[in-house]
């Protein structure tokens, strides 16, 4: 530890700056936020909560299935999703892959088998994806704190439902995948939607209201 260093924030004298450092970390919610939408927030009542089809929700797609083997990275351009538990599934920095279109920042990979069945990540770079990884791209603008809020509930469908090298992902993410979200109320009403775009009973997620949760998470305003 003798020999060890690290990188500091500097003043401009080149010393360590101990206020930068000391407001930074006083600025930091270590409590939930409590916003006038969200003070009832921090406990969750799934009693209403109702069951949608993903492929209603996303698009669904497989991803590129290239080999590791196949890339190569003289002069890296994308990132690479592997069935990764870690980093959000990127295992590499790879170069463009000839007649292969990377998916976009924003797309969430989902890890269809294999010992992290069921890892959903939100990418935030432009990438490609190894073999058994699954796209899931929104129909319409969703933000990051919404998709987090339904990753984690894709993680934990799984591992109820499903079972790596037995039950995966592979023929059920397109077709009868389903999630419980919360949904649009008025008062002690649900709010239905005559064309039934997300649900074949008309439900609408409550889009708000999962953006508003992780929001009042402790550190949610750091995402």
């Amino acid at each position: 530890m003798i020999k060890s260093k690290i990188n500091l924030p500097a003043t401009k004298n080149g010393t360590p700056d101990w206020e930068w450092m000391e407001k930074y970390m006083k600025s930091l919610h270590h409590k939930p936020i409590r916003t006038k939408n969200s003070e009832n927030q921090s406990l969750i009542i799934v009693n209403n909560w109702k069951e949608f089809y993903l492929h209603k929700l996303f698009k669904t797609s497989m991803g590129n299935g290239i080999d590791a083997i196949a890339t190569t990275n003289d002069n890296p351009k994308y990132n690479y999703v592997s069935r990764d538990s870690n980093g959000n599934g990127v295992v590499g920095f790879v170069d463009e892959v000839e007649g292969q279109n990377p998916f976009p920042a924003g797309a969430m990979s989902l890890a269809l088998g294999g010992s992290f069945l069921g890892s959903c990540f939100i990418q935030k770079e432009p990438f490609y994806t190894a073999q058994n990884v699954g796209i899931l791209q929104e129909k319409e603008q969703l933000s990051i704190h919404t998709k987090l809020f339904i990753s984690t509930l894709i993680r934990n469908e799984c591992k109820i439902k499903y079972q790596a090298f037995g039950r995966e992902l592979n023929s059920h993410f397109r077709k009868d995948f389903t999630i419980k979200l919360p949904v649009l109320m008025d008062g002690n009403d649900y709010v239905y939607d005559k064309s039934k775009k997300y649900s074949e009973k008309g439900y609408i997620p409550d889009w708000k209201y999962m953006e508003n949760y992780i929001k009042t998470l402790p550190y949610g305003d750091r995402i």
